[in-house]
């Protein structure tokens, strides 16, 4: 009896505390105070010899969310969802924002935010023609950016893990087109994030996307056709709500982005963005875009901290501005041309509010032959496809030189933009030349082969101060430098000892290069 009174009394204490317990629930996202009795996530070992090769230390963001702070709000709600990058939780309940911060001492920030049916559906392809073409017609957009350059040297991307995060993927495990890829075994992984029920519902956008990095083949009465990237590997994830557009969207896309560190992803293909939602008050105001305030733009640029390189698209409200995840300062952000390399007028312009070049490089996205739902060679519009067809050449870039890190990588090909000094708002630092970037790459893999870094920095990551340590055992004076991803001098100063400490806390959370000389290495401000 004594038991079964002590169980009516807590029961009647949750009554009295939680009284809203049946009423309609609300959608939240929930911001966490810490992380306690976390323990890290457990990464595959592609993951772990990626985040090797860039130098990436195991941080607070590997931990995971707190177990104990989740079994609190399981108490008077629903969990739909967590991030550890931004320690966050997608939360359904009765509670209002104001009873959520009274119960929960463990709470931070209260996001509400309610799903409305959107109007237009947005995974609708801007304009599409059938037609009929041989091989060389779509190689046009190949050769455009040099990826033509990388096949014939033997690189087709074979070796690299390729996640594509989209709206869906209808029809791709049945188009021929993508037999290569499925009959191989190639497809690792895939994940809705949204309703999780399967990838291969709700939308085709991301099977035309796709088509652009891994369709490959023909089929009888159809033209011959390759992607730039067709012997990746591939992991399909949905993120994008194709009925609604609010906040969560992004939480699902920072979902995905950790998904891909814990799986071994190398390279993400992101052909969404934001800026306005179904709720005007949940809508970005171009202050936002400034490369680090969205969830999107956080999560991308975590994503390469742990060395994945994300390519996202720029947008299509040309002349309007760029939406996030664009404007995120370390990913490499696609702008939309036509094959003869004329600036498509749809295509979302720079800069970001930080003032930071974007897009970074342009590739074709007007005219661009891809693969629909029926399996059909079509062309269509839109910087969504301008964003594979770059990111499938920087897959084969990885396979030309798997010991390169994301930041390396993601600087050559940078620089090989046609207009790379004298960048503008339309097109970045212009069209990119893969080529041009395999060549620098094969350059700077000789020079290290032929030379050890003559200096150390740590703590990688860190968030107050680094260290520099010199190797070497003679004393002299060198020239030392901080720069953004955007190659802007933050700081510089004469090095004329072993060891030299600076004060980094004043810096942004993004990735960084310390330069000495003519040596480099990429760290990380957290």
């Amino acid at each position: 009896m004594t038991y079964f009174y002590f169980v009516m009394q807590k029961l009647l204490l949750l009554l009295i505390l939680f009284p809203f317990v049946g009423s309609a629930q609300s959608s939240y996202l929930i911001y966490l105070t810490d992380k306690q009795h976390s323990n890290y996530v457990e990464f595959s070992e592609r993951s772990q010899q990626r985040r090797e090769k860039n130098s990436v230390l195991l941080n607070e963001m590997d931990l995971e969310v707190s177990p104990y702070y989740l079994n609190e709000l399981k108490i008077q709600g629903e969990i739909r969802g967590t991030s550890r990058w931004i320690n966050a939780v997608y939360y359904k309940s009765s509670l209002s924002e104001s009873e959520i911060k009274s119960y929960f001492p463990f709470v931070k920030k209260v996001v509400s935010f309610e799903f409305e049916p959107t109007k237009i559906r947005k995974d609708v392809l801007e304009t599409h023609t059938p037609k009929s073409i041989d091989y060389s017609a779509a190689d046009t957009q190949i050769r455009q950016i040099g990826i033509d350059c990388l096949h014939d040297e033997g690189f087709r991307g074979s070796g690299v893990y390729f996640a594509v995060i989209d709206a869906g993927f209808k029809g791709m495990d049945t188009i021929s087109y993508f037999d290569s890829t499925y009959l191989n075994g190639r497809v690792l992984d895939t994940y809705d994030f949204v309703n999780e029920i399967g990838v291969y519902d709700y939308s085709s956008h991301g099977t035309a996307v796709s088509s652009c990095i891994f369709g490959f083949g023909q089929t009888m009465g159809s033209a011959n056709y390759s992607g730039g990237a067709p012997d990746v590997d591939v992991a399909l994830y949905v993120s994008e709500d194709v009925f609604s557009e609010t906040l969560i969207e992004e939480f699902y896309l920072v979902q995905a982005l950790e998904r891909c560190d814990v799986q071994g992803v190398d390279i993400a293909n992101i052909s969404l963005g934001y800026t306005t939602f179904d709720d005007p008050l949940e809508d970005h105001s171009y202050s936002d875009l400034d490369g680090n305030t969205t969830i999107a733009a956080q999560g991308v640029n975590t994503a390469v901290s742990k060395g994945i390189i994300v390519v996202a698209a720029a947008g299509n409200s040309g002349p309007g501005t760029i939406s996030t995840p664009c404007d995120a300062d370390s990913c490499l952000c696609a702008g939309a041309v036509n094959n003869t390399g004329d600036y498509a007028p749809f295509s979302s312009v720079g800069p970001n509010a930080d003032l930071q070049v974007k897009p970074d490089v342009a590739a074709t996205g007007w005219d661009t032959w891809i693969i629909n739902d029926a399996g059909d060679l079509v062309t269509a519009n839109g910087t969504s496809f301008a964003s594979p067809m770059l990111a499938g050449g920087v897959a084969c870039l990885i396979n030309a030189h798997p010991t390169m890190t994301a930041m390396e990588i993601i600087t050559a090909v940078r620089e090989s933009g046609h207009q790379f000094n004298s960048p503008d708002i339309y097109l970045g630092f212009g069209i990119a030349d893969l080529c041009v970037a395999l060549t620098e790459l094969n350059q700077q893999s000789a020079t290290l082969n032929e030379l050890e870094l003559s200096f150390q920095i740590y703590p990688n990551p860190t968030n107050d101060f680094l260290v520099i340590d010199l190797s070497g055992e003679d004393v002299m004076t060198h020239k030392l430098e901080i720069l953004d991803m955007a190659g802007r001098v933050l700081h510089a100063q004469e090095m004329d000892a072993l060891q030299t400490k600076i004060n980094v806390s004043t810096l942004t959370q993004g990735v960084y290069q310390l330069r000495i000389g003519g040596e480099a290495m990429n760290w990380v401000k957290m």
